[in-house]
């Protein structure tokens, strides 16, 4: 599956700038838990599903590449997941922040970067 990152204004992370390697995905029901007085049991009530959180992870090798990454960090983007053969499978809007740079020092202008999204409803 193929991993597309966007920008709040359609910008793209291209095959030539970098790659996401890594994305990990989580999500949750949100109960409450009410212990009432006088009561035997307690009142548990299922709330829905959280907003998803994605953790993604990948490299960038080029200035504009570098620039790209640090301007979605704390703004709106979206995150489209396709399939090997282009198909686009789904596309999610989210908030990026926290993110965090790799510096290896052995290759100029490569970077490693890991950045978290929650989807935005």
């Amino acid at each position: 599956m193929t991993v597309i990152i966007r920008n709040s204004v359609g910008g793209t992370l291209t095959g030539s700038d970098g790659r996401v390697n890594d994305l990990s995905t989580s999500q949750s029901t949100k109960t409450s838990v009410q212990k009432l007085p006088g009561a035997d049991k307690d009142l548990v009530q299922k709330l829905g599903m959280s907003n998803r959180r994605f953790t993604l992870k990948g490299f960038v090798t080029t200035l504009a590449g570098s620039g790209f990454v640090n301007s979605i960090n704390n703004n709106t983007g979206s995150i489209s997941f396709s399939s090997n053969l282009g198909t686009l499978l789904s596309a999610t809007n989210v908030f990026y922040h926290n993110l965090e740079w790799l510096d290896s020092g052995l290759r100029p202008l490569e970077r490693r970067f890991s950045v978290n999204a929650v989807e935005v409803i």
